[in-house]
């Protein structure tokens, strides 16, 4: 099956959900010289999964609840990331798409949230025109350093302390936008603080659920990847990892869209 390079999910009328193909590939998850959690390096393979470009704007997530409370509302922040979402406010939402929007997804493939791995492996892909895949090494898709952060994101040091518009940055190769900064996002994975010590070298789309760290589904932590508009640099970096109680809902909290097939599609835990 060929797969479409882009989805475009129309949501209703002028609301639709952009989501780009993240093509399958291997890489060295994590990084070195920072927190321990982020160690040892491992290689994963991740199979074909696409991605929303953007964070869920609050046009498009006030379509599933129209009455939610963002931190940062009003008027002119309809592309604005939603933000005041819970874990499991942002798994039902993906459950709702799976309701209204499934048919305009390829074959076998289902809404859900990106498990960390997915998500950092976008984060660090880059494509040129000829087709060749880089894995980036850096703290950003824009390189290191603070000027490397200000062009990808907002954070403490450049937001005003408030969430922007999505896209006003730069974006990867790809054409994902606000990965680094604006809001957290939630990930599928239960929280562990050794997780690429459980990954075996080499495994295929690999997840931490609730039950392999000793937790029900309602208690796990969850993982939250990209950091924030009042998170220092540090926490933006693409390998930085955060866990927070799935049901706590703050103005940092946001999440992405990702689609994806086979059996890690159709269980968030």
């Amino acid at each position: 099956m060929t797969l479409p390079d882009t989805l475009k999910i129309e949501l209703k009328p002028r609301v639709s959900l952009e989501m780009v193909l993240i093509p399958e590939g291997r890489f060295r998850i994590g990084t070195r010289g920072y927190s321990d959690d982020e160690q040892p390096l491992c290689e994963v393979v991740l199979s074909d999964f696409y991605l929303g470009v953007f964070p869920v704007t609050q046009s498009q997530f006030a379509v599933w609840r129209p009455k939610h409370r963002n931190g940062f509302s009003g008027v002119g922040r309809s592309r604005h990331p939603a933000e005041t979402i819970s874990w499991f406010d942002a798994v039902s939402y993906c459950e709702w798409l799976n309701s209204t929007c499934l048919s305009e997804l390829p074959s076998g493939y289902r809404f859900c949230l990106p498990s960390e791995c997915q998500w950092e492996y976008a984060c660090r892909l880059s494509v040129d025109q000829s087709g060749q895949r880089q894995i980036l090494e850096t703290d950003y898709y824009t390189g290191d350093g603070v000027a490397a952060l200000d062009a990808a994101g907002w954070h403490a040091g450049n937001s005003e302390s408030k969430t922007h518009p999505v896209g006003q940055k730069a974006g990867t190769s790809l054409g994902l936008y606000d990965l680094h900064g604006n809001v957290w996002e939630w990930c599928r994975d239960a929280w562990c603080d050794d997780p690429y010590f459980r990954y075996d070298w080499g495994e295929k789309n690999p997840e931490v659920r609730a039950a392999d760290v000793g937790f029900s589904e309602l208690d796990a932590h969850r993982v939250v990847r990209g950091g924030s508009w009042l998170n220092p640099s540090r926490d933006c970096r693409a390998a930085y990892r955060r866990d927070r109680y799935p049901d706590i809902r703050s103005g940092v909290q946001g999440f992405r869209v990702c689609a994806c097939s086979g059996p890690r599609a159709n269980q968030h835990r």
